[in-house]
């Protein structure tokens, strides 16, 4: 179930979404971790998940986009219908409560037919939990920042980035290609570390 909006301000230059949602869901695959290490997909009851989400773009001057992102999620298990290791009230697994992301470009005219690039990407990743089994694991929340300047002519587009600016080592999911694990330190799947590079791009 969802209502909404989608609108457009100050003549075209604003752009406003916003809804609101509620997703009822039976027999919901969820990841259960065995004692010995193991794990397996099952079908772990019924679920519920309620959250909005609020979207926000606008250029205020020619050349210039802005865009901004808020969307919330409580999202847990209502039935477990006696799944083993599942409870009522359980966070569902890989769902962060809360999620922003933010971006800006600026193109502006050079000399010599060339126009300039400059534009950042943040987003803003709330805490999740993975696997149940009495288990239930939590990702911290995190964040991440891109960063891009270069130039246009034509149909070419060179530019210098800067991936994950804060180098920041986020818990993405739980690495069980292997059963055991050393105590205290989790199996993970991380993110890409700072990248720094060089892109060149063309239009045909």
């Amino acid at each position: 179930y969802e209502a909404g909006f989608k609108s457009t301000l100050a003549d075209n230059r604003v752009s406003l979404n916003a809804a609101v949602y509620l997703i009822k869901w039976s027999n919901i695959a969820q990841q259960n971790r065995l004692g010995c290490g193991f794990q397996y997909v099952a079908n772990a009851g019924k679920a519920e998940i309620k959250g909005f989400e609020i979207e926000l773009m606008a250029a205020p001057i020619d050349g210039l986009t802005l865009t901004a992102a808020l969307g919330y999620a409580d999202a847990k298990i209502t039935d477990p219908e006696g799944v083993a290791g599942v409870n009522e009230g359980d966070q569902l697994q890989g769902v962060p409560n809360w999620t922003v992301a933010a971006s800006g470009e600026y193109i502006f005219p050079l000399a010599n037919e060339l126009e300039g690039l400059l534009r950042g990407d943040f987003n803003h990743y709330g805490r999740s939990f993975s696997t149940n089994n009495g288990d239930l694991r939590e990702r911290p929340a995190w964040t991440a920042l891109n960063l891009r300047a270069g130039v246009i002519k034509d149909d070419w587009e060179i530019t210098l980035y800067v991936n994950n600016v804060t180098n920041t080592h986020a818990n993405m999911a739980d690495s069980r290609s292997l059963a055991a694990e050393t105590p205290g330190r989790q199996r993970l799947v991380t993110n890409r570390p700072r990248t720094i590079g060089i892109d060149v791009r063309t239009r045909f």
